[in-house]
Protein backbone atom coordinates (compact mmCIF):
# COMPACT_ATOMS: atom_id res chain seq x y z
CA UNK A 1 0.00 0.00 0.00
CA UNK A 2 2.65 2.58 1.16
CA UNK A 3 4.57 1.78 -2.36
CA UNK A 4 1.34 2.40 -4.58
CA UNK A 5 1.12 5.78 -2.37
CA UNK A 6 3.99 6.67 -3.11
CA UNK A 7 4.02 6.14 -6.38
CA UNK A 8 0.95 7.89 -7.10
CA UNK A 9 2.17 10.72 -5.44
CA UNK A 10 5.53 10.54 -7.35
CA UNK A 11 4.05 9.34 -11.04
CA UNK A 12 0.71 11.33 -10.68
CA UNK A 13 0.50 13.86 -8.02
CA UNK A 14 4.16 15.50 -8.98
CA UNK A 15 5.40 15.41 -5.36
CA UNK A 16 8.70 14.90 -5.94
CA UNK A 17 11.65 17.64 -5.75
CA UNK A 18 13.73 15.81 -8.38
CA UNK A 19 10.81 14.67 -10.90
CA UNK A 20 8.85 18.23 -10.88
CA UNK A 21 5.29 18.72 -11.43
CA UNK A 22 5.14 15.97 -14.45
CA UNK A 23 2.76 13.09 -14.65
CA UNK A 24 4.46 9.91 -15.72
CA UNK A 25 2.56 7.08 -16.78
CA UNK A 26 -0.84 7.30 -17.98
CA UNK A 27 -3.93 7.80 -15.82
CA UNK A 28 -5.83 4.44 -16.10
CA UNK A 29 -8.85 5.31 -13.96
CA UNK A 30 -11.66 6.41 -16.66
CA UNK A 31 -10.72 2.90 -18.52
CA UNK A 32 -13.52 1.95 -21.24
CA UNK A 33 -13.89 -1.75 -22.57
CA UNK A 34 -12.20 -2.31 -25.99
CA UNK A 35 -9.50 0.08 -24.70
CA UNK A 36 -5.83 -1.30 -25.00
CA UNK A 37 -5.30 -1.87 -20.91
CA UNK A 38 -1.54 -3.43 -22.00
CA UNK A 39 -0.72 -0.09 -23.29
CA UNK A 40 3.72 0.36 -21.73
CA UNK A 41 4.75 3.41 -20.14
CA UNK A 42 5.54 6.77 -21.85
CA UNK A 43 8.94 7.71 -19.86
CA UNK A 44 12.21 6.21 -20.68
CA UNK A 45 14.13 3.53 -18.53
CA UNK A 46 16.35 6.62 -17.38
CA UNK A 47 13.49 8.06 -16.11
CA UNK A 48 11.74 5.02 -14.46
CA UNK A 49 14.82 4.36 -12.34
CA UNK A 50 14.48 7.87 -11.21
CA UNK A 51 10.79 7.50 -10.50
CA UNK A 52 11.82 3.91 -8.49
CA UNK A 53 14.72 5.72 -6.53
CA UNK A 54 12.21 8.86 -4.91
CA UNK A 55 9.32 6.12 -4.55
CA UNK A 56 12.16 4.40 -2.43
CA UNK A 57 13.13 7.68 -0.87
CA UNK A 58 9.50 8.68 0.55
CA UNK A 59 9.05 5.32 1.67
CA UNK A 60 12.33 5.62 3.67
CA UNK A 61 11.80 8.66 4.77
CA UNK A 62 8.41 8.06 6.25
CA UNK A 63 9.34 4.72 8.05
CA UNK A 64 12.13 6.18 9.60
CA UNK A 65 10.36 9.20 10.65
CA UNK A 66 8.03 6.23 12.41
CA UNK A 67 10.35 4.47 13.82
CA UNK A 68 11.45 7.48 15.50
CA UNK A 69 8.07 8.74 16.64
CA UNK A 70 8.06 4.95 18.11
CA UNK A 71 10.88 4.99 20.00
CA UNK A 72 10.45 8.69 21.45
CA UNK A 73 7.12 7.53 22.76
CA UNK A 74 7.84 4.14 24.12
CA UNK A 75 6.61 5.09 27.52
CA UNK A 76 3.75 6.23 26.50
CA UNK A 77 2.70 3.37 24.00
CA UNK A 78 3.52 0.88 26.72
CA UNK A 79 1.61 2.66 28.87
CA UNK A 80 -1.74 2.75 26.38
CA UNK A 81 -0.76 -0.79 25.99
CA UNK A 82 -1.36 -1.83 28.84
CA UNK A 83 -4.81 0.01 29.78
CA UNK A 84 -6.07 -2.02 26.68
CA UNK A 85 -5.13 -5.15 28.37
CA UNK A 86 -7.11 -3.77 31.07
CA UNK A 87 -9.88 -2.07 29.89
CA UNK A 88 -10.00 -3.46 27.01
CA UNK A 89 -11.64 -0.03 25.01
CA UNK A 90 -10.25 3.27 25.56
CA UNK A 91 -11.82 6.81 24.62
CA UNK A 92 -9.81 9.73 23.50
CA UNK A 93 -9.79 10.93 26.58
CA UNK A 94 -8.20 8.29 28.01
CA UNK A 95 -5.51 8.68 25.53
CA UNK A 96 -5.20 12.32 26.03
CA UNK A 97 -5.20 11.28 29.81
CA UNK A 98 -2.18 9.08 29.24
CA UNK A 99 -0.37 11.05 26.68
CA UNK A 100 -0.45 14.77 28.45
CA UNK A 101 -0.43 12.91 32.04
CA UNK A 102 1.48 9.80 31.71
CA UNK A 103 -1.56 7.98 33.29
CA UNK A 104 -5.66 8.24 33.03
CA UNK A 105 -7.10 10.50 35.31
CA UNK A 106 -10.56 8.72 34.83
CA UNK A 107 -10.13 5.35 33.91
CA UNK A 108 -13.19 3.54 32.77
CA UNK A 109 -14.45 0.84 35.02
CA UNK A 110 -13.75 -2.13 34.44
CA UNK A 111 -15.56 -4.70 32.64
CA UNK A 112 -16.93 -7.33 35.34
CA UNK A 113 -18.18 -11.01 34.71
CA UNK A 114 -21.49 -11.87 35.14
CA UNK A 115 -22.71 -13.47 39.07
CA UNK A 116 -22.65 -17.43 38.54
CA UNK A 117 -25.02 -19.33 41.24
CA UNK A 118 -23.53 -20.49 44.45
CA UNK A 119 -22.98 -23.82 45.70
CA UNK A 120 -25.59 -23.04 48.61
CA UNK A 121 -28.23 -21.32 46.05
CA UNK A 122 -29.67 -24.75 45.23
CA UNK A 123 -29.96 -27.04 42.15
CA UNK A 124 -30.04 -24.61 38.48
CA UNK A 125 -33.54 -24.69 37.13
CA UNK A 126 -33.49 -25.61 33.45
CA UNK A 127 -37.14 -26.38 32.47
CA UNK A 128 -37.60 -23.62 30.81
CA UNK A 129 -34.51 -24.70 28.26
CA UNK A 130 -32.06 -22.37 29.49
CA UNK A 131 -29.43 -22.13 32.19
CA UNK A 132 -27.84 -18.47 33.73
CA UNK A 133 -26.25 -16.11 31.18
CA UNK A 134 -28.81 -16.88 28.57
CA UNK A 135 -26.91 -20.15 27.74
CA UNK A 136 -29.01 -23.00 26.90
CA UNK A 137 -28.13 -26.80 27.65
CA UNK A 138 -26.18 -29.22 25.35
CA UNK A 139 -28.93 -30.86 23.88
CA UNK A 140 -31.20 -27.93 23.18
Amino acid sequence: MATNISRKMVCEWGMSDELGMVEYGENHEHLFLGRDMGSGRNYSDETARKIDTEVKLLIDTAYNKAKSLLIANRTTLDTIAKALLEFETLDGDHIRDIMHYGEMRTPPSSPKPPALPTADAGPVDVTDGELPGGLAPIGA
